[in-house]
């Protein structure tokens, strides 16, 4: 994966971090920098997402892949997470988003997360916001309905009609996938399940990620 779209999807990732924060009543002024967010994040009391600490010395593993695991408690198995966002209190805001993006997986564990890094190993010290995330594929085939609004509905474990999701994004960047994503207009929390909605039906499969606020 290129520094270019590495820098693409932690640049995503804030700007939606940005929109979490700004829908739970938090100001996020158009000047903040990573190493503001720490501040931001202590402010939410519902939001589902945690902050977790990698020392460069605790990467495991004589060669590539590179894994850290780090204890994460109320965190099970199920939980999926958003890219992480790393949050510098220096001036090195380039390097620190260089490293954070090295991490290509985040997996759950019972009270644990484990991070991974297929090529390179980061360097420096990280601290991460992962905001709590649901993952869905959506087929061209399956939306319903004869006229808009048209539906998909997208099976969820342990989802419940008080889920608060945010806006979805594509897992991988992709214009042309963009350009169907934007015609999902709603997403609808139900008992087990995602539904999505839109006007005009998109012509792609999307696979896209929905940040979970509470």
């Amino acid at each position: 994966m290129s520094i270019k779209t590495q820098l693409e999807r932690l640049t995503g990732a804030k700007e939606s971090l940005k929109e979490a924060l700004e829908g739970k009543g938090v100001t996020v002024p158009s000047s903040a920098l990573l190493e503001d967010y720490t501040a931001l994040v202590e402010k939410i009391r519902t939001q589902e997402s945690l902050m977790v600490t990698l020392p460069s010395a605790g990467w495991q593993g004589s060669e590539a892949p590179y894994t850290q695991t780090v204890a994460a408690p109320k965190v099970d198995a199920t939980w999926q997470f958003d890219i992480p966002v790393a949050i510098s209190e220096s001036e090195q805001n380039e390097e620190i988003g260089q490293a954070a993006g090295l991490i290509c997986m985040v997996e759950s564990g019972e009270e644990t997360l484990t991070f991974t890094c297929e090529e390179e190993k980061p360097t420096v010290d990280l601290t991460l916001v992962l905001t709590r995330a649901v993952q869905a594929t959506l087929l061209a085939s399956d939306w319903e309905g004869e006229e808009a609004p048209y539906t998909q509905t997208v099976a969820v474990e342990g989802m419940t009609e008080s889920w608060v999701m945010g806006p979805p994004r594509l897992l991988e960047p992709d214009q042309d996938l963009e350009n169907e994503r934007v015609k999902i207009t709603a997403i609808q929390s139900g008992n087990g399940e995602l539904i999505f909605v839109c006007d005009a039906i998109p012509e792609m499969d999307l696979t896209l990620v929905c940040s979970r606020f509470m």
